[in-house]
Formats: C-alpha cells, sequence, structure tokens
C-alpha cells in the first residue's frame, strides 16, 4: 500500500461516493509506483459493490484519469492508480507563456541586511548589480521618492 497515493485518492474530485471508495480500493492495493492488478470480484467485494457496477466505475475512472488500465483477456487487469486533483485547466484553455525576468518597472527586490555579520561573513554586503545594499528604510524612502527619514 502507498500512502502518498491514498492520500491522493481521498483529496482527488471523483463523482459519486461509489467511485471515490473503488478509487481508494485501488490505491490501498498499489505499490509506491501505483500498479495493482487485483480482481473486479475482490474490489466490489471490498467496496460492497456489484461487480457490474464496479465495471462502469473503473470505466469513469479512467476516463477521468485516475487511473490507466491495461486489459487483458482471461487474466487479472493491470491498474496503474495516478488520481488527479481538481487543479487541472480546462481543454480549450489558453497557454500562458512563463516569464522568469521581472517586469522593467518592478520596483528592485530589497532583501534585510543584519548589521552584526557572523565571523566568515563577507565585509560588505552587495546586491546583484554589484551596488552596495542601502538599510530597508532607505530603500522604501527611495522608492516612494522620499528623501526626508
Amino acid at each position: 500500500m502507498s500512502h502518498a497515493l491514498v492520500k491522493l485518492a481521498w483529496d482527488a474530485t471523483c463523482d459519486n461516493a461509489s467511485e471515490k471508495v473503488v478509487l481508494l480500493a485501488l490505491a490501498d492495493r498499489a505499490n509506491a509506483d501505483g500498479k495493482c492488478w487485483p480482481g473486479i470480484d475482490d474490489i466490489a467485494a471490498r467496496c460492497s459493490l456489484q461487480v457490474r457496477g464496479v465495471k462502469g466505475i473503473i470505466q469513469r475512472l479512467e476516463k477521468s484519469g485516475h487511473i490507466t488500465v491495461v486489459r487483458a483477456s482471461g487474466i487479472v487487469n493491470k491498474y496503474t492508480v495516478h488520481p488527479c486533483t481538481p487543479c487541472t485547466s480546462a481543454p480549450d484553455a489558453p497557454v500562458h507563456e512563463m516569464h522568469h525576468t521581472r517586469a522593467p518597472d518592478a520596483p528592485v527586490p530589497v532583501h534585510a541586511v543584519h548589521h552584526t555579520r557572523a565571523r566568515r561573513a563577507p565585509e560588505s554586503v552587495k546586491n546583484l548589480s554589484g551596488e552596495p545594499v542601502m538599510n530597508l528604510s532607505d530603500a522604501f524612502a527611495e522608492q516612494l521618492g522620499r528623501d526626508d527619514q
């Protein structure tokens, strides 16, 4: 049993309680890789559901992306459990570019400066531009355009 998968199964969004309990039963049987191969009869018994109902639930869980099923005729199916969280985007949502640089008009981040230094700390502290770092109140006053402190 993978505790992480069981937690994800609890947090997953399912359409009804029967889907949730089948997903939990599969997650409870899964190894650390999310793989398990319980029989339909076993799942139905553990969930107190009918075999026919479990078959339909497994199809819905597969369609919603919570599980992957490798079907084998005459042999037990192999399941991979990967519960989805409700934060997936809509299929038609536009892809947004990520910008790793700050906006041109954004202020330079200000970091607190400690007035006492550790024994092995460098003598002077500089920001990324190489200029000495001023104290926080001076930095805020400068950003606000005030020279009076």
